[in-house]
């Protein structure tokens, strides 16, 4: 079954409490945490994805959008983060992450720009709880959900193991879904197509119910 994460960068970001309360039924909530380095953004400080953990009484994951990914598990696993994956771009020793993540308790992923020859994972496979597959450009901005993704996940969906998971984001909207999923995607990050809909939390299901 396809699983929508809601993305809450994507939320009012003067209102968290309150756009937390409105997806805490899903269960899930995700997080990008960029640092303005890897990427010209800064959304979340330690201090604010502390508070938000405290908040949120579902499954928390982190898709670091940094330098220096491996620096930041400690502190993810102190305030009870689920799941957490770097960018492989970013990452000296990427075997070594995935490794200290799962040792901290975490499922361990990569993420992967469009810009990332897919075979790049072939030599982590076995380490590898999921791969996070962006379909947009990671922006500032708007992002675009890029046509072309679809045949790009179907090719990594081919060189991952059956067990592990792959996860898109960027971009994602309603009338993507279906095709993503048919690419082989098990889990949609969706931001924009979540938060402004009245009711986020059924908005969720409808989603998830769209592909069956």
């Amino acid at each position: 079954m396809l699983k929508i994460l809601p993305s809450i960068a994507s939320a009012d970001q003067l209102a968290l409490r309150e756009e937390i309360a409105r997806v805490e039924k899903c269960g899930r909530l995700h997080l990008d945490i960029e640092d303005g380095h890897f990427i010209d953004n800064i959304t979340f400080g330690k201090k604010t994805v502390a508070a938000i953990s405290r908040e949120f009484h579902g499954v928390l994951d982190a898709h670091l959008m940094t330098t220096h990914p491996e620096a930041y598990l400690p502190w993810l696993h102190d305030i009870g983060m689920k799941a957490v994956c770097g960018h492989i771009e970013a990452l000296m020793y990427p075997k070594q992450f995935l490794r200290q993540a799962r040792a901290f308790g975490m499922r361990a992923g990569l993420a992967l720009n469009m810009k990332v020859h897919p075979e790049t994972l072939c030599a982590y496979l076995e380490d590898l709880d999921y791969a996070l597959v962006m379909t947009s450009e990671p922006d500032a901005g708007e992002q675009t959900f890029f046509p072309c993704a679809c045949k790009r996940v179907a090719q990594i969906r081919s060189l991952l193991r059956p067990e592990t998971e792959l996860w898109c984001d960027g971009g994602i909207q309603s009338e993507h879904l279906r095709k993503l999923h048919n690419a082989g995607m098990d889990t949609a990050v969706m931001g924009r197509a979540v938060f402004s809909a009245d009711d986020p939390a059924a908005a969720i299901k409808l989603y998830e119910r769209s592909v069956i």
